[in-house]
């Protein structure tokens, strides 16, 4: 896929900056003795004097890709469908009807399930898509995600030049479609439609992070946004189903902070990593396994949505 701007994140593998996995160290320019935000009695330091990165950075971090909808458009009746193109879909479909994203990512979940017990062939992915859209909503309380909203926002982006749909006998044929994907969809998963996301466990040690290194020194590096989009990014792939959720934030803020070569000062990467302060059975590999998950999602970006697919904005 060719460099587009503004970048987004699915574009960045191919921008990292130079010091990606030689991490600097943030040595302290001044002791504190407090104690850390996350219960450890090591030293807070003081880094706001030395926390300089090799690189710029950029100063409107990279989106995650379903918030990169103003710079491109996909033409989904082109593209052959898969698994991920369709999650690409119901992202933007999301982004689109401006609902969270633990809806969203409840959608993109509910599909990977559906899918891991059927054979893709035999359905409309885009059909099942909008189908977990419209239940996201109802599993996840939103009130955006109205059955009309779902069905005009899906339509649009299947169909960019269509006009409008009104309330005709194709309307409520899509309709009624739907309802009985969503019936479906809820069988599939056994009635049981209810996930826990890795998001909340992203802000609690991303707030830890950020009292136990310092608040200003914290906020000149932006690994906040990054890990955030990396996590977004995440349920493009199927396998988010098989990971711990607390291990999943802690791979998105590993591979953030690689990739702006930074490192918690006093701690060993192999002997004494510092993500063991908050989950103490994670281990080194299997940090470094889903960081490799996730940069795969980059590279299946390149081949699976083919560059003909996709179409610059006027």
């Amino acid at each position: 896929m060719s460099r587009r701007s503004p970048p987004s994140s699915l574009d960045w593998p191919s921008q990292l900056p130079p010091q990606l996995f030689k991490p600097r160290i943030l040595t302290a320019a001044a002791s504190s003795t407090t104690t850390s935000a996350v219960g450890s009695s090591a030293v807070a330091p003081d880094l706001r004097s030395t926390a300089r990165m090799t690189s710029p950075v950029p100063r409107n971090p990279m989106p995650s890709r379903q918030e990169a909808l103003t710079d491109e458009r996909i033409n989904y009746s082109q593209a052959e469908p898969s698994a991920f193109l369709t999650v690409r879909f119901i992202l933007e479909c999301c982004r689109k009807l401006e609902c969270d994203a633990i809806a969203a990512a409840t959608a993109a979940q509910l599909f990977h399930q559906f899918m891991a017990n059927v054979d893709m062939a035999d359905y409309d992915p885009y059909l099942i898509g909008a189908a977990c859209i419209y239940l996201s909503g109802k599993i996840e309380g939103s009130d955006i995600l109205k059955i009309r909203d779902v069905i005009n926002v899906v339509h649009a982006t299947l169909h960019p030049k269509s006009e409008p749909l009104i309330l005709d006998n194709r309307y409520y044929s899509i309709r009624e479609s739907i309802t009985q994907a969503e019936l479906l969809v809820v069988r599939m998963a056994g009635f049981n439609a209810k996930f826990d996301h890795a998001h909340k466990y992203l802000l609690s040690y991303l707030k830890s992070l950020s009292d136990w290194v310092g608040p200003q020194v914290w906020n000149e590096i932006p690994v906040n946004a990054v890990a955030w989009s990396l996590l977004q990014d995440a349920y493009h792939d199927r396998r988010v189903l098989l990971m711990k959720p607390s291990e999943l934030a802690i791979a998105c803020i590993k591979l953030a902070m690689e990739v702006y070569g930074v490192e918690i000062p006093g701690y060993d990467e192999v002997k004494n990593p510092w993500f063991q302060v908050f989950s103490s059975s994670v281990t080194v590999k299997k940090i470094w396994d889903i960081m490799g998950v996730l940069m795969e999602v980059y590279e299946q970006d390149k081949t699976l949505i083919p560059p003909t697919t996709v179409k610059k904005l006027a």
